[in-house]
């Protein structure tokens, strides 16, 4: 931003000095006509300028003040000239003002600082200032003039645009962009996380460099909902981390616009699915251990009835029976009762260790998905 600087005063403002009645008056200067030209044409440019342009004397004293200063600031021109610089400064910004204004006194530019002034309804502005200072034909410095331009919703969009970046950088899920043609444009630290691919790697590159051949195909379906304003929500798909390793995912795929409304990209969410169908299969191998467990119970029981049969069969034979056939008979009775409690005990202890192996298993499997988690 280049500044202006003119001799003496200003011609739409008071004048900058006053002679007193006991100095000696110059003779005035008559300007030329290319002089005339090039004054006409700066106070053209003051009047008709966006950024709010004014000047003050050495003292600080505002003493000329432009339409887009009062458009800016809320102060009218008849309301602001003679006041002091410091009724629009916020106080605790008093010091470095008296700073600035000395620098300029001694004949010092300022170049592009940012600074707060107070509008008329009290808010705080802030502005990116450019400073000069005003010298009369003699030479002497009288006062400095400045240029103003409100940044305070260039600076809010910054915030915006900052904050935004932070929670796409702190995100778990995948996020990544590309343009029209499918080059990636964006690349957050969880992407480089879950595809093993960074930012500096990876930007720049076809968006096919993370889909696996065998899923090529969708890249047109995609396309074409997204030029068509389209958005794709939670669609599960796989795609292929850098050593090839393949990863389930639920894809979101939203338009981005630019200032016109004109869809030049898209914005990508991957969530890994990995852990969550891991977490399926061992809710899965949970419900076995648990019906594994059942059938155990239910073997229990019978095991139980040829324990009492046999008790039974000892009982008589021991207390009833007179006759040896009598006895052979029991024990034959007996002896099938045994076998039949042999097999089940077998099924029951091999059905409990394979139990327990596979709660072993999966409690070791769930730990890991919640450690991991």
């Amino acid at each position: 931003m280049k500044t202006l600087t003119l001799p003496i005063r200003f011609p739409f403002s008071r004048p900058l000095s006053t002679p007193t009645a006991t100095s000696a008056q110059p003779a005035p200067h008559v300007l030329d006509p290319s002089e005339q030209r090039a004054l006409a044409l700066a106070h053209a440019l003051v009047l008709q300028s966006d950024d709010a342009i004014a000047t003050m004397d050495a003292d600080g004293m505002i003493t000329s003040w432009n339409a887009a200063a009062t458009r800016i600031f809320g102060y009218t021109e008849k309301y602001i000239l003679g006041r002091s610089i410091y009724e629009i400064v916020p106080t605790r910004l008093h010091m470095e003002e008296r700073s600035i204004l000395c620098r300029l006194n001694v004949g010092e530019p300022i170049e592009q600082r940012e600074t707060i002034l107070i509008a008329a309804d009290g808010r705080e502005i802030l502005l990116r200032m450019s400073a000069s200072p005003l010298r009369n034909s003699a030479g002497k410095i009288t006062g400095a003039s400045t240029i103003a331009r409100d940044i305070t919703d260039q600076d809010s969009g910054e915030r915006a645009r900052t904050h935004l970046a932070a929670i796409i950088d702190s995100s778990e899920d995948a996020i990544a962009s590309k343009n029209l043609n499918g080059i990636i444009t964006g690349w957050n630290a969880a992407a480089e996380e879950m595809f093993g691919y960074r930012a500096i790697d990876i930007i720049g590159k076809s968006v096919y460099t993370i889909i696996p051949k065998s899923h090529h195909g969708e890249g047109p379906g995609i396309l074409a909902d997204i030029i068509a304003g389209k958005r794709i929500e939670r669609y599960e798909t796989v795609r292929q981390h850098r050593n090839s390793t393949l990863i389930p995912v639920s894809l979101t795929v939203v338009p981005v616009r630019n200032e016109k409304g004109h869809v030049t990209g898209a914005a990508k969410i991957l969530r890994n699915l990995s852990q969550q169908r891991f977490l399926g299969s061992s809710l899965l191998q949970a419900r076995k251990v648990a019906t594994g467990t059942r059938s155990i119970v239910r073997s229990a029981d019978e095991v139980v009835n040829p324990l009492s049969e046999l008790a039974k069969l000892v009982e008589v034979a021991k207390n009833r029976a007179t006759q040896w056939d009598e006895v052979r008979a029991l024990m034959l009775n007996a002896e099938t009762e045994l076998d039949r409690l042999s097999k089940l005990m077998n099924e029951t202890v091999a059905s409990a260790r394979q139990t327990a192996l596979d709660a072993q298993i999966s409690i070791s499997q769930l730990s890991e998905a919640i450690a991991v988690r």
